[in-house]
Parts: C-alpha cells; structure tokens; sequence
C-alpha cells in the first residue's frame, strides 16, 4: 500500500508499523510481535499504517507584487 501513494523509496520504520503503539515518555514503541522495539528497526512482520506516517513541512513561498502582475 505505501508504495501505490509514496513510491518505492519508503524507509521501513517501526514508528510507522501497524503493529506498534507509542510508550509514553520515552521514544520506545511496544510491537504485538518483538515486544519494547526502538523506532528506526524493523521486522519481517512490517506492514506499513498510513495514518502513523508523519507529512513533511513544507516551507512557503514568499511571494512580490511582481509575481501577481500580468
């Protein structure tokens, strides 16, 4: 599925696996399968979540009054 929206240079990253949660406090995730994981790893049992993905900022354009004259 990620590969259909992002291309195929997605990064594996625990932090955006289906199977894991976040623990509180610390930068730790809890996986169903290998139990407290760090979040740059990954395992055979990935599978991407898409609502975990956090966007890029995109940075804005700073327009002149010459850009909006014809």
């Amino acid at each position: 599925m990620s590969k259909e929206f992002f291309g195929r240079d997605v990064i594996k990253r625990c932090a955006e696996c289906k199977h894991v949660r976040p623990v509180g406090g610390t930068d730790m995730f809890l996986c169903n399968i290998k139990g407290p994981v760090q979040p740059g790893g990954y395992c055979r049992k990935y599978s991407y979540d898409i609502l975990k993905r956090t966007p890029d900022v995109l940075k804005k354009k700073e327009y002149s009054d010459k850009d909006f004259m014809i």
